[in-house]
């Protein structure tokens, strides 16, 4: 496991320790692999069947482990004595374009092969 999932994880509560070493094994194939289906990014029935167990338990929230994050972020940037949160609103809609009349719905995926 990559060493920054270890210290981004040090403080998260997700009330079982067992919780906590699954995420950060998703985070390791995720991180390794971001553009993948769940399947592709474990690269094992054993590890998918994990995946899947862990975002179907009923203990896991999301809120805990949002939560858990945003400490860890608030942590490291209480460090600095400036911090800039830079945000990317870009939205671009093209279906009113002119030349694109009658043409029906823009529908692109832009998955990479894994």
């Amino acid at each position: 496991m990559q060493r920054w999932i270890n210290d981004e994880l040090e403080d998260m509560d997700l009330k079982d320790k067992r919780l906590v070493k699954r995420l950060g094994m998703l985070l390791d194939s995720f991180t390794k692999k971001p553009s993948c289906s769940i399947p592709k990014a474990c690269e094992s029935q054993a590890k998918t069947k994990g995946a899947y167990r862990f975002f179907g338990n009923e203990r896991v929230e999301a809120d805990k482990i949002r939560e858990g994050f945003f400490k860890k972020t608030a942590k490291r940037a209480s460090k600095f004595k400036t911090v800039l949160a830079i945000s990317d609103g870009s939205d671009f809609c093209y279906t009113s374009h002119e030349k694109l009349e009658g043409r029906g719905a823009l529908k692109k995926s832009f998955m990479l092969l894994c």
